[in-house]
Parts: structure tokens; C-alpha cells; sequence
């Protein structure tokens, strides 16, 4: 391990966990000498007005080290992935973009808003974690 100790990530989301959600965090959970935390989390009132979900984005956010916008959610919930950008922008986190395999393109928008991006291979992702949060 790197002179890390525990990273703590927040994987974009629509406030609901879909398989790719589900696979990335299972395969940094389970990365051999990788110690990693999930930030974000799914689970919000049904109720929460638009201004309580943003004030529980922000704390989730706040809370990791990095975020990583899976590129395959962006066109379905570019609305909510782009208040995750701007929040994580305005904390200074990197933002690793994540390709589904067989990923051609990405969105201009998302493409200017990312650290840097990464397939959707366990080592990879590590490696890029451990270079921008050293």
C-alpha cells in the first residue's frame, strides 16, 4: 500500500444504486491492498425537496477524497451527475471519470468537467485514485 491509508470515494449516482453503481463499488471494496470507503449513498427520503438532496450531495461529497462520475449515467441523470461536478469543483476534489467497457464517446460537458478518465478496470481506477489523491 501507498502512504495512503483508506480512501474515500463518491460514486455519482441518481439516487438510486444500478448495477454499474453496484460493480464498481464491489470491485474497489475488494481490490487486494487497496483500503477504500464509499462516501455516497442512495438512500434519501422519498419526500427531501430538491434543496435537502443537494444539502445531503454536498455532505457526501465533502466527506470523500474523490468522486467518480460513471460515464454511462450521465446522459440519463446529466442533471443530478452535474450538481455532483459542481460541488466536488467547488471542494477541490478530483473527479475521475469512469467508461463502461465499449464506451465510444463521452459527453463534451462531462469530458471538460473531469480530473481525468479511466475504463472500468479495477486497476486502473486504483491506480488513478492513488495518483490524484496522494
Amino acid at each position: 500500500m501507498t502512504g495512503h491509508s483508506r480512501y474515500r470515494g463518491f460514486i455519482s449516482h441518481c439516487w438510486e444504486a444500478n448495477e454499474e453503481y453496484k460493480k464498481l463499488e464491489t470491485m474497489l471494496k475488494s481490490f487486494p491492498s487497496f483500503d477504500w470507503e464509499c462516501c455516497s449513498s442512495v438512500v434519501h427520503n422519498p419526500d427531501a425537496t430538491e434543496a435537502e438532496l443537494e444539502a445531503e450531495l454536498r455532505k457526501q461529497i465533502e466527506a470523500s477524497d474523490h468522486i467518480i462520475v460513471l460515464t454511462g449515467i450521465y446522459n440519463t441523470c446529466t442533471k443530478w451527475v452535474d450538481k455532483q461536478i459542481e460541488f466536488a469543483k467547488a471542494m477541490k476534489k478530483p473527479i475521475i471519470g469512469v467508461k463502461p467497457i465499449g464506451c465510444s464517446g463521452v459527453d463534451e460537458k462531462l469530458q471538460n468537467s473531469v480530473t481525468d478518465f479511466v475504463g472500468m478496470f479495477a486497476f486502473s481506477i486504483v491506480e488513478i485514485i492513488r495518483e490524484y489523491v496522494e
